[in-house]
């Protein structure tokens, strides 16, 4: 809660994940698979200047309240970790109207994926 006024944040931010949490092929890998939730309210967001690359705070530019759907596998074999993430899953069937600051746009949704090995146990 910033009663002053100096940091531009929302009122209100939720933060959810459902996840089912399983052993596959026989024990041999344990896996999780699930989704992640993020919102926020409309709020005055800071502004950002590219060419110099710092934040700003600003009053006069709003940006609307949207939510961010993550899907997730996250697989564990043995010694190695293995992970899939698609971010933003609901950018392909939104309206184009979600920013990170006012005129700057929230990133496209992306697939990640990786891998730790440890070699010894």
């Amino acid at each position: 809660d910033d009663s002053s006024g100096l940091y531009n944040i929302p009122k209100f931010v939720a933060r959810s994940a459902l996840f089912v949490s399983t052993d596959l092929f026989d024990k041999a890998m344990f896996a999780h698979i699930g989704l992640k939730a993020r919102y926020f309210d409309t709020y005055f967001a800071d502004g950002y200047h590219p060419v110099m690359g710092v934040f700003y705070s600003q009053q006069h530019t709003s940006l609307p309240g949207y939510a961010v759907l993550d899907a997730f596998v996250f697989a564990k074999v043995r010694t190695m970790d293995l992970f899939l993430t698609y971010e933003h899953l609901n950018a392909s069937w939104s309206l184009p109207n979600y920013y990170a600051a006012p005129g700057v746009p929230f990133r496209d949704g992306v697939l990640r994926f990786g891998f730790t090995w440890n070699f010894f146990d």
